[in-house]
């Protein structure tokens, strides 16, 4: 069940629609298109020729459906501390990590741009909200690591899922000659309300196999630029948190000790 649910207010984009003589609760009706085949240009929507009331227009409408938020699968953000020593140690963890918009339709890198513009629109006019593709989120919390501990910060963002039709025409005067459209679900982190993102600390015990290996491979690292040591501690790099955790180790098998001064994983 998500933590939010909204419904659109759609009479902006229904009259707009309307005024080319296409019928909103017929849209799901329209042929579909592959939006691989639209030109990134035409996703915003413009006019041109004799102007705006008698002239040609063309570009992509949103019509959005429902939009829900939701938490997105949690992930790690911030090198990973591994407390080899028999004491607890102190360290602030500081994180960052880039978020950007998916599609449940394959679309290629050159048109996105434009279609995110129009997803922009649609949310703007549907839900009065506003809406980013790409968000970076960074953050430090001061953590005690306890003996033979390993630990990292792990963020949980939340997630906004917005379901829609996208219309694409082409109208001469107010006369759609050509319309049809490509339909699915686009999500990107976003807030609202008391909406918040998740950020904890992931602490689990070094497994024996694991602290041996890399006991016996602690001599023998080099100045390695992801592997940094500090006489019984090791950080490395975020990649490595979901290969340590359980759930990696339960997937992904280690290939220690250390012998040419990095990690390497096999399955």
């Amino acid at each position: 069940m998500a933590l939010l649910e909204r419904h659109p207010d759609n009479a902006e984009i229904d009259t707009m629609l309307q005024r080319y003589e296409i019928k909103p609760d017929l849209v799901s009706s329209l042929p579909v298109i592959d939006p691989n085949q639209i030109d990134r240009a035409d996703f915003v929507f413009h006019s041109w020729g004799t102007g705006a009331s008698r002239g040609n227009h063309l570009g992509v409408v949103g019509r959005p459906n429902k939009m829900s938020y939701d938490y997105g699968c949690p992930v790690p953000m911030g090198d990973v501390v591994i407390n080899l020593s028999p004491n607890p140690i102190s360290r602030r963890m500081t994180g960052k990590k880039k978020f950007g918009a998916e599609t449940s339709f394959s679309m290629s890198a050159t048109v996105e741009a434009g279609f995110f513009k129009a997803v922009a629109l649609s949310v703007s006019s549907a839900f009065s909200e506003a809406w980013q593709s790409d968000q970076v989120f960074s953050d430090s919390l001061d953590v005690m690591v306890c003996p033979r501990h390993m630990s990292w910060l792990e963020f949980t963002p939340v997630i906004r899922t917005v379901e829609s039709d996208f219309v694409y025409f082409f109208a001469l005067h107010h006369e759609a000659i050509y319309k049809a459209r490509f339909s699915g679900s686009v999500n990107a982190p976003g807030l609202e309300g008391n909406l918040g993102n998740r950020l904890s600390i992931r602490d689990e015990p070094i497994p024996n196999d694991v602290a041996e290996a890399l006991e016996a491979s602690v001599p023998d690292l080099r100045n390695e630029a992801s592997i940094r040591r500090d006489g019984e501690t090791l950080t490395l790099p975020p990649a490595f948190a979901s290969l340590l955790s359980a759930e990696g180790r339960a997937s992904v098998k280690l290939k220690l000790p250390l012998d040419r001064g990095h990690l390497e994983t096999g399955t």
